[in-house]
């Protein structure tokens, strides 16, 4: 999953997010 489709997307929890970036 992108950066952009994380910003694109709003309904993904900051966990979610934290959880994609290694």
């Amino acid at each position: 999953r992108s950066l952009e489709q994380i910003t694109n997307n709003e309904t993904y929890s900051l966990d979610e997010v934290l959880g994609d970036i290694d």
